[in-house]
């Protein structure tokens, strides 16, 4: 598939994450905890047991591309409790027999997140971070089953997750939780098979960054 969908237009696409044709240098989504993860291509994370899948522009490159966002998480359950989100969760619901996607980190570069402008308005995103989570389930839910995706938000992403439909527990609104039910399971899946595309023009300034010698820099 060609990453040109037109003269104008780039088609984003979720891929596991291959150290051999990705890199996070020059990724920024505002966080610099997350960034250094990217930016030093996950070496930091012990990826064998969990999932790391990333965003980046469609169709193949004679170079590495720039991630512009990416997810990392796992399947688990309560039998020995071994995951402190996940005991958390169960504790907060007062469930005690759980399966959970876990996603431990999530983040899309700031060219494609939605934004408030100098003006006070808002300038909308382009759905990204909505298709790297559900691409990234939808994947996961193939192959195994889960009772709710749970996650901890920090306070400026509670409303994100709150318009997919994830929900605070009573002790902490942070911690947050969907019931996979049917409807989840097909509205994710719909997602993940709607091509996600961007005006060129939309990337112009993260392709900027990229090809800075001092790498990224926090927003």
């Amino acid at each position: 598939m060609s990453s040109a969908l037109s003269a104008n237009t780039i088609q984003i696409v979720v891929e596991p994450f291959d150290p051999s044709r990705h890199t996070g240098i020059g990724f920024d989504c505002g966080d610099q905890n997350l960034n250094t993860l990217a930016n030093n291509d996950f070496s930091r994370l012990n990826i064998d047991s969990n999932t790391l899948m990333v965003l980046v522009t469609a169709g193949e490159d004679t170079t590495k591309k720039p991630i512009l966002g990416y997810i990392w998480g796992m399947i688990d359950d309560t039998s020995d409790l071994p995951c402190t989100v996940l005991r958390t969760m169960a504790d907060a619901l007062n469930e005690r027999d759980l399966s959970a996607i876990i996603i431990h980190r999530m983040a899309v570069d700031i060219s494609l997140q939605t934004y408030n402008r100098e003006d006070g308005s808002l300038e909308k995103g382009v759905g990204a971070g909505k298709f790297l989570l559900a691409t990234f389930a939808t994947l996961l839910l193939k192959n195994h089953s889960a009772d709710i995706i749970a996650l901890y938000s920090r306070d400026e992403s509670r409303a994100f997750y709150a318009a997919i439909g994830f929900e605070g527990t009573s002790k902490n609104p942070n911690d947050r939780y969907m019931r996979v039910k049917p409807v989840t399971v097909s509205l994710f899946s719909d997602i993940a098979k709607t091509p996600l595309v961007v005006r060129s023009t939309e990337l112009d300034a993260l392709r900027k960054r990229h090809h800075q010698p001092t790498g990224w820099c926090a927003g």
